[in-house]
């Protein structure tokens, strides 16, 4: 089973950061890190939502199948190069494909899936605001990614 961890650390230099990462089996599952994770991350950063209600009416229109692609040879939605598409034939049915072109990692995602992540990392970041960067520092938040 996968479980996705938000939490603050610390680096070397002093500075806290949010984190969000996955792993399975205790190991780190880097592709999921890398991709939906990284994705969501950067569409909500702490006290900006903007972008995060661009991305949710995109995938609530591709879930309820409203969605028409402006041109398929291009992704639907890009954010620091992670490109998502929405639609077939890079896209599963019922889901989302994720690429980081960054790292070359790429996966495929339900919409369950994306939905918990971007639940989970929003009431995170409300934490983070609430209580302050440091306060939550060495607090890990966890849930199980649906399979």
């Amino acid at each position: 089973m996968k479980h996705i961890v938000a939490e603050v650390v610390l680096l070397s230099n002093g500075c806290c950061i949010p984190s969000y990462t996955c792993f399975s089996d205790e190991k780190l599952d880097e592709v999921v890190s890398r991709t939906l994770l990284d994705l969501i991350s950067e569409i909500y950063p702490p006290g900006d939502s903007h972008i995060l209600s661009e991305f949710s009416e995109l995938l609530k229109a591709a879930q309820e199948s409203t969605y028409i692609s402006k041109n398929l040879a291009l992704s639907d939605f890009c954010i620091n190069d992670k490109f998502v598409d929405l639609l077939p034939p890079r896209a599963p049915i019922k889901g989302v494909h994720i690429y980081n072109g960054n790292t070359e990692d790429e996966a495929d995602f339900s919409y369950e899936q994306v939905w918990a992540a971007i639940r989970h990392w929003v009431l995170f970041a409300h934490a983070i605001e609430e209580h302050g960067m440091s306060a939550m520092l060495g607090k890990k938040h966890n849930i199980a990614l649906p399979s």
